[in-house]
């Protein structure tokens, strides 16, 4: 496998790869990554005031930072467009939140028709709806992130007291 960068070639193990976020999303990402032998670094939330430090020079960033709703309405950014020129020349964005707006101010929605644009140089990969075109690993994936909530919900059941279940999950649950 090799990525196009630039008009140029790199195999993996000559990338250097910036996932943003360590949570669910993000995981496939760091995973696939460390598989590839890409020179990775993870950037948690508590390095995000780094971002310029930890751009400088790579080859591939990728989001899996859910933005929330606050910073979005004030369009708050932390990756600036100013940013993409500090990023390898021909480097590529993935946007796998698709958060609009999001942490990166280039990023918009695309689809699997128009699956990328280029600005500043950057190539922007943001297909919305990812688990349309790969479901069986979404599946899996949403699968682990649903199965604590079913916990809760069976032991709730179990106890005849559905009253016990936390709010967030009360919110959450239909039951006929």
């Amino acid at each position: 496998m090799l990525f196009a960068l630039n008009e140029s070639y790199k195999v993996p193990s000559e990338c250097k790869v910036l996932v943003m976020g360590s949570g669910g999303v993000a995981t496939g990402a760091i995973k696939t990554a460390s598989q590839l032998g890409c020179d990775l670094k993870i950037l948690s939330r508590d390095k995000l005031d780094q971002i310029e430090h930890y751009i400088k020079d790579v080859d591939v960033l990728v989001n899996g930072l859910s933005w929330p709703k606050e910073k979005r309405i004030e369009k708050e950014f932390l990756v600036t467009k100013d940013m993409l020129d500090l990023m390898s020349g021909g480097g590529i964005i993935l946007d796998l939140a698709v958060d609009e707006p999001g942490p990166i101010e280039t990023c918009r929605a695309t689809d699997i028709s128009n699956p990328f644009y280029i600005e500043r140089g950057i190539k922007h990969i943001c297909i919305y709806g990812y688990p349309g075109l790969a479901p069986l690993s979404s599946s899996k994936v949403y699968s682990i992130q649903v199965y604590e909530l079913l916990l809760e919900i069976i032991k709730s059941l179990k106890h005849g007291d559905l009253n016990t279940l936390p709010e967030h999950i009360k919110k959450a649950t239909y039951l006929c």
